[in-house]
């Protein structure tokens, strides 16, 4: 097997595996509880599946990650823990503005008179979809209601 297949096999069957893991996991819970995750990962395992069987079954392998650039992803990864260790301290609103914005900042975007009002109305379709309409708790620091 050469390696560009198995750096197309990776993913897949790193899925396959995890997704295995979500139902495992939901088989101790409550019946009740369990219909959803046990859901996503019935459909999830499935779809990794049908993925890893295609990536065995292809004779032209590409490899997918060679003009990958590895500092921004760890970069953006850094970004996603610091949001996420943020996200009690600061609250969910200014931490999301924050996160949007340094996200379209990251990926070149350059005009402030547009980035920060899309960053603010990106925060405000979160807030609203999380805590209004699926009645999500958020860490909201003051701007708790």
């Amino acid at each position: 097997m050469n390696r560009s297949k198995l750096i197309n096999l990776t993913m897949p069957a790193f899925f396959v595996g995890f997704f295995v893991w979500v139902i495992l996991s939901t088989m101790s819970m409550e019946k009740s509880e369990a219909i959803f995750p046990r859901m996503i990962g019935v459909f999830s395992l499935a779809v990794s599946f049908f993925q890893l069987y295609s990536d065995l079954k292809k004779a032209d392998h590409k490899d997918k990650f060679q003009n990958s650039n590895v500092l921004k992803v760890l970069e953006a990864t850094a970004v996603l823990f610091i949001y996420i260790l943020l996200m009690k301290k600061i609250g969910c609103l200014i931490d999301t503005v924050l996160l949007s914005f340094y996200t379209m900042y990251a990926l070149g975007y350059r005009k402030l008179k547009v980035a920060v009002p899309v960053s603010v109305l990106l925060t405000l379709v979160v807030f609203l979809v999380f805590k209004l309409l699926l009645r999500v708790p958020l860490p909201m620091l003051f701007f708790d209601f």
